[in-house]
């Protein structure tokens, strides 16, 4: 019976499921980690200096914006400028010396170079980044090539694919492919997450190659109903790092190893 309400449940997005309860706070009051390594609710307000990571447009100056790199992952506040200027604008004034190198993108923001020698290396982890000893990038963000340059940024953004694991636990999943969320944190205990994709037309992406578990869509409380892989315990049936975490007595959900689910 149980079963065949989760099936039911797939058919209708909108529908709230036993998940609701899993303590998953909607995007507008959940906490975040800051580039100060403080926590704040992304409902308040941070102003930081630009060049510097950020989680929304309100923890930037005035005028700037919290964006990416493009095709990367992390956002950071970046002045606005233009792409066919000299990109004085990114130099924040005569008064003011950065320390650093500036450009202006063609998508109108600025960004920060760094040294080839800096250029990050690729981590054990999906989607991670190893920082080059004497890279002065800020906290979170690592020299990467891009754009025929070497820019403070991240990962190349969805790197992690659907139902993989992600190490930005946040609403977007920056190292999630677009159109996902990187469903982690404090919501399963772990500085991880995994991939979920949206399903606002009721629609789920196949499992990865190689498992047995099914995709489900649930609304679970997020910004957008996603799909999760439904599984039964001890089966072996997730993907490659990922376990089935009981939810009832012979229902589960594919997360991160050692992930903590609230009773339900």
């Amino acid at each position: 019976m149980l079963l065949l309400s989760l099936l039911l449940l797939a058919c209708d997005p909108t529908a709230s499921s036993p998940l609701d309860t899993a303590g998953v706070p909607s995007g507008d009051g959940g906490e975040t980690t800051l580039a100060d390594g403080g926590s704040s609710s992304s409902t308040q307000s941070y102003t930081g200096p630009d060049y510097q990571r950020c989680i929304g447009d309100a923890q930037c100056e005035a005028g700037s914006a919290c964006v990416e790199v493009p095709g990367h992952a992390n956002l950071y506040c970046a002045p606005p400028c233009d792409p066919g200027g000299d990109g004085q604008e990114c130099q924040l004034g005569e008064e003011l010396e950065l320390g650093f190198e500036t450009r202006c993108l063609d998508t109108g923001r600025c960004a920060r170079t760094c040294p080839e020698e800096d250029a990050a290396t690729e981590g054990d982890e999906p989607g991670s980044l190893v920082r080059a000893e004497g890279d002065e990038c800020p906290q979170e963000l690592e020299c990467v090539a891009s754009q025929d340059d070497f820019l403070c940024a991240g990962p190349a953004r969805g790197t992690a694919g659907p139902y993989g694991l992600c190490t930005h636990p946040q609403m977007d999943g920056p190292d999630c492919p677009e159109l996902h969320s990187c469903y982690g944190g404090s919501y399963i205990g772990l500085d991880v997450g995994v991939c979920l994709p949206w399903c606002d037309t009721g629609e789920c992406p196949s499992a990865p190659a190689g498992t047995v578990a099914s995709p489900l869509c649930y609304d679970i409380g997020l910004e957008h109903p996603v799909c999760a892989l439904i599984c039964i315990p001890d089966s072996g049936t997730c993907p490659e790092d990922q376990e089935c975490i009981q939810v009832y007595s012979s229902i589960g959900l594919c997360l991160p190893e050692g992930s903590q689910i609230p009773d339900f």
